[in-house]
């Protein structure tokens, strides 16, 4: 039995790994020993019906490529699925806690520095979310009426700005 697992661990070694697999230092071994880091759910899936794969899951009787073809597109469409409910989520949170937090700042703004209300405009960019980013616009009127102008998938980071037609 000893040399059993001597011989399995000599044949393996090179995908053992005893330290965080998460952390830097796994990234870097794995490419230092050659190994596929796919990090990402839409870098892994398409492995699932690759050749090769198919070939190693038909060889020990596992899967045919037929189920591995239909369990890829369950995999695929289960992750858009849950990729939109979670851009929708982001795009509700936005809509009614981030926004109207942001027009209650710049009102504040306005107040503070007096300036005309329709020369304002705020411009209100979510946080990223599961890959997916939102941006949303808004503008105040001359009765302080808040007119959504519109709201896109494209920034990154949270960010508020305050623009006059004066430049401040």
């Amino acid at each position: 039995m000893p040399e059993i697992v001597k011989e399995s661990f000599a044949a393996n070694k090179r995908i053992i790994f005893e330290g965080d697999n998460y952390s830097e230092d796994w990234h870097r071994e794995a490419e230092e020993r050659g190994l596929f880091n796919l990090r990402t759910t839409t870098d892994a899936l398409p492995w699932l019906v690759e050749d090769q794969t198919v070939q190693v899951f038909s060889d020990y009787g596992v899967l045919s490529q037929r189920e591995l073809e239909s369990r890829y597109d369950v995999y695929v469409e289960q992750y858009v699925i849950k990729v939109n409910i979670e851009a929708e989520v982001a795009a509700t949170i936005a809509r009614t806690m981030l926004l109207p937090a942001a027009i209650r700042h710049l009102q504040g703004l306005q107040a503070a520095t007096q300036l005309p209300t329709s020369n304002a405009s705020l411009s209100l960019t979510m946080l990223r979310l599961s890959g997916v980013k939102f941006s949303m616009s808004a503008t105040s009127n001359q009765t302080g009426m808040l007119a959504v102008s519109r709201m896109v998938c494209c920034a990154s980071v949270v960010r508020i700005s305050l623009v006059t037609s004066s430049g401040w």
